[in-house]
This record gives structure tokens, C-alpha cells and sequence, in this order.
């Protein structure tokens, strides 16, 4: 009876120490057009992996952030050789 009931307590413990939770990072880009002022948005999420914690997974999506804004900013000037007809702004959150 102790046997069973120490595995079943084992098989718990186990049980809770496997379940990891899955973190999207969702990410809405917003361009602000010079001529026109027309505003556009563009979503992007993306899954982490479920041996992230929260902290990694914050951070990821973080430097996520800055990643698109850069890339969106250097598209839009040309890697900096021209003025940008908008600017990128961008905002993800877990």
C-alpha cells in the first residue's frame, strides 16, 4: 500500500514537472507614411518553444521587436542611403 501510494505521488510529481507552457509572441508593425498618412498595419506571431521560461520567452520576443523595427527602417531608407518615405514602428507582447 506505502509502494503504491509513493508511486502514484512520484507519477504526479513527474506529470506537473513535464507540462511546460507554450508562449506566442505577437507583433503588430505599424508604417506611417510621409505622403498620405495612410497607416498600415502588419501582424507577425510566432510559437517559442516549451522548454522557454517566461524570461527567455520576454526577451526573445524583445529583441523580436527590434528586429522587425530595424528591418522595416532599413527597408524604408534604403540601409540608410535615403530618407524613408514612412516610419516603422513596432510593438510585440507575449
Amino acid at each position: 500500500m506505502k509502494i503504491s501510494t509513493l508511486l502514484l505521488i512520484v507519477f504526479g510529481l513527474f506529470s506537473f514537472i513535464s507540462c511546460k507552457k507554450v508562449y506566442t509572441c505577437s507583433c503588430t508593425t505599424t508604417l506611417l507614411f510621409t505622403s498620405g498618412g495612410a497607416t498600415n498595419y502588419l501582424d507577425n506571431s510566432e510559437q517559442y518553444s516549451e522548454k522557454m521560461n517566461n524570461k527567455t520567452a520576454t526577451s526573445a520576443c524583445e529583441n523580436k521587436e527590434k528586429a522587425i523595427t530595424n528591418s522595416y527602417t532599413n527597408t524604408l531608407s534604403n540601409n540608410g542611403t535615403t530618407s524613408p518615405q514612412a516610419t516603422a514602428v513596432t510593438q510585440c507582447k507575449l
